[in-house]
C-alpha cells in the first residue's frame, strides 16, 4: 500500500481518492478561518458523503464488496493526513450508514438515503463516552423514557447521530439518527452534552439491538477505519520529520538514520496492519472476532508507530546540538495529538516555525 503522498501523486485516476485529497489538502493550506463545516461541505460537493452507499441505493459501493475497504482506506489515510477531525466525521458517517443499512428497518434505510443525498452528515454518539451508562426505566416499549445524558462530538456539523444506549439487560440498543433535537445539545464544538433526559421512546426509533457481548465486533470497522485515519496523520508527520531532518544539516548522520529507518518500518508495518484489518472486515467469522482482533491490533500499531516518531521528534534520533527547536516540538505535539483518542474538533493541524520551509506554496500557474 502506497503512502499517502503517492497517494496524493496517483489520485488523478480515482475520482472519489481526488475528492478526498482535495478536502485534505484545503484544510492543510488553509487559514485559520477555514471552518469544519466549510470541510464538510467539501465532502458534500466531491459526493463522498453519499459514496458509502450500496450502487443499489444510489452510491458507490465505496468500502463494500468486490472491492472491499482497500480504497475506503486510502481515502481516511487521506482525509486524516490534512485533518483529525474531517477525516473521524467521515469514518463515523460511513460507519453509521451501514449499520443502519444491516440493523435498520426498510423506512428507516429510505429515509437515510435520502437525508444523504440531501447532504446530511451522519455520526456516532457511544454512550462510553460518558462516566455512567445510559438506561432507560423500563424496556424497549412505546412510551419508554431515557434518564441519563452523553458526549457528542462534532454536533455543529454532525445533524444524524447515531446513539448506543445500554439497557439494564445489558444489550446495546442503537436508536434513531431523527430523535435528537437541538435543543438538547449544550455546548458548540469539540466535545458537547446532549441531555437526553425525558425523552420518549417509540418503536420506530429503534434501529436495532445488539447483544452485550457483539459491540466490539459490530463496531470493528469503526476501530479500524479510525485507525487508518490516525494512520495518515502519521505517515504525513513521518514525511515532515525527514523534510527536517535533510533541512538541518543531518543527511548523513548514521543515528538519525537509523532512527528515521526504525521509525519508516514502524508505520510500514502499521500501514500493513491497517490493510489487514480493512479486508478482515469483509470476512467475518460467525462471531466477527476476528475482525475485531484485527482492528485492534491495528489501532494498536499506529501507536507503536506514533511512539517511534515521537522518540525522533524528542531528539532521541536528531542532534540538537542543546537548542531548542520549535519545529521538532510542534511535531512531537502533533504527534501526541494522532497517538490520543480523538475528543475533538480541531480541525487544522497547527503551524509551526518552519512549516512554509518544509510546505512550500506552489507558484502559479
Amino acid at each position: 500500500m502506497p503512502g499517502v503522498r503517492s497517494l496524493q501523486q496517483s489520485c488523478g485516476t480515482d475520482g472519489l481518492l481526488a475528492a478526498a485529497n482535495e478536502s485534505a489538502r484545503q484544510v492543510e493550506s488553509g487559514s485559520a478561518d477555514v471552518s469544519l463545516m466549510e470541510a464538510v461541505s467539501s465532502l458534500r460537493r466531491s459526493g463522498l458523503l453519499g459514496a458509502p452507499l450500496p450502487r443499489r441505493l444510489g452510491g458507490a459501493g465505496l468500502g463494500l464488496p468486490p472491492a472491499a475497504d482497500r480504497r475506503l482506506c486510502s481515502i481516511l489515510r487521506l482525509l486524516g493526513s490534512g485533518s483529525l477531525a474531517l477525516g473521524r466525521h467521515y469514518e463515523h458517517h460511513v460507519s453509521v450508514l451501514r449499520l443502519i443499512e444491516a440493523h435498520g428497518t426498510a423506512e428507516q434505510v429510505s429515509r437515510m438515503v435520502d437525508d444523504v443525498r440531501s447532504g446530511h452528515l451522519f455520526g456516532f454518539w457511544h454512550l462510553d463516552d460518558c462516566r455512567g451508562p445510559l438506561h432507560t426505566t423500563s424496556g424497549l416499549a412505546d412510551g419508554t423514557v431515557v434518564e441519563g445524558s452523553l458526549c457528542a462530538s462534532g454536533p455543529t456539523v454532525v445533524d444524524r447521530p447515531l446513539i448506543a444506549l445500554r439497557l439494564s439487560s445489558g444489550e446495546i440498543a442503537l436508536i434513531s439518527p431523527w430523535l435528537v433535537d437541538r435543543h438538547r445539545i449544550e455546548g458548540v464544538g469539540g466535545m458537547s452534552r446532549v441531555d437526553l433526559s425525558e425523552v420518549r421512546l417509540r418503536s420506530q426509533d429503534l434501529v436495532g439491538v445488539l447483544p452485550s457481548d457483539s459491540l466490539e465486533a459490530a463496531l470493528s470497522g469503526v476501530v479500524w477505519s479510525a485507525a487508518a485515519v490516525h494512520l495518515g496523520r502519521i505517515e504525513s508527520i513521518l514525511d515532515d520529520l525527514r523534510a527536517h531532518h535533510r533541512a538541518s544539516g543531518h543527511d548523513h548522520d548514521p543515528r538519525g538514520l537509523a532512527r528515521l529507518g526504525e521509525a519508516a518500518m514502524a508505520v510500514e508495518a502499521a500501514r500493513l496492519m491497517v490493510e489487514r484489518a480493512a479486508t478482515q472486515a469483509q470476512t467475518l467469522d460467525e462471531s466477527g472476532s476476528r475482525a475485531a482482533s484485527s482492528a485492534n491490533l491495528a489501532g494498536l500499531a499506529v501507536g507503536k508507530a506514533g511512539e517511534c516518531l515521537l522518540d525522533i521528534a524528542h531528539g532521541a534520533g536528531l542532534p540538537l546540538e542543546g537548542k531548542p527547536d520549535g519545529l521538532l516540538e510542534a511535531l512531537s505535539r502533533q504527534i501526541e495529538e494522532a497517538r490520543e483518542p480523538w475528543t475533538g474538533d480541531r480541525l487544522s493541524r497547527p503551524r509551526f516555525p518552519g512549516f512554509e520551509r518544509l510546505h512550500p506554496v506552489p507558484p502559479p500557474h
